[in-house]
């Protein structure tokens, strides 16, 4: 039905199909798909409301479902209610474990930081570092932050930190050079961001100690001075 309805361009007719197949799919996980696909239709047909009361209906229903309480919180970002998306994250990542919680905690903070609360994101991102300092996408986002916000003190001080981490939990003498060595080569960036090139040098200095046969990051060290 809902095929013959698409192919006569019958809109009211495929919506009434989607609604119902929501209804009498038969498993869990097909009703989600076919209530996403009614907040689909809604958005782009321009309905907001409808929009908005299937989403806090599926989020009723599935509190506690991933996929669903992704999905919502970009439908309820590109339905504009930016607040209450990040609200939804905010409630997604403290009620999570693990995994799903650093992704919520990720997500709600690279909204923030879109939407110009810097501080929040800051915060959102330091108890995610502080659980795992080594983590060196958490400290590029943190750097990132620092940035924008021109604490130069702050990075370094971070910085420091995760140098530190990365020298504890890295047990592969080799990996744990490559990984510092990419450390460096992001604060590089974000010191010369930031004008403060004396830090940047230092960088390029101690990447130079560690490896000084290696003639191209000699080279680079030079034309950055």
């Amino acid at each position: 039905a809902r095929e013959l309805f698409s192919e006569h361009e019958d809109a009211a007719g495929e919506l009434a199909t989607l609604r119902r197949l929501a209804v009498v799919a038969g498993t869990e996980r097909q009703k989600i798909s076919y209530r996403l696909q009614l907040v689909e239709r809604a958005v782009a047909s321009g309905r907001k409301e409808s929009a908005t009361a299937s989403l806090i209906q599926l989020i009723a229903t599935h509190p506690t479902n991933y996929g669903v309480l992704t999905e919502a919180a970009d439908y309820y970002w590109l339905l504009g209610k930016r607040e209450q998306s990040m609200r939804l994250l905010a409630s997604a990542a403290q009620r999570s474990k693990g995994r799903f919680r650093y992704v919520f905690a990720r997500k709600l903070a690279a909204r923030q930081s879109e939407r110009g609360q810097l501080a929040a994101a800051e915060i959102t991102l330091k108890k995610l570092y502080d659980e795992n300092p080594a983590n060196l996408d958490v400290f590029r986002e943190l750097s990132k932050l620092y940035v924008r916000q021109s604490k130069a003190g702050a990075l370094r001080e971070r910085y420091r930190q995760t140098i530190r981490a990365v020298k504890e939990q890295e047990t592969d003498h080799l990996a744990m050079r490559q990984t510092i060595a990419q450390l460096r080569e992001q604060v590089i960036e974000a010191f010369t961001q930031l004008r403060d090139f004396n830090s940047a040098i230092e960088q390029h200095i101690e990447i130079i100690n560690r490896n000084p046969e290696d003639e191209t990051k000699v080279n680079t060290a030079i034309e950055y001075a």
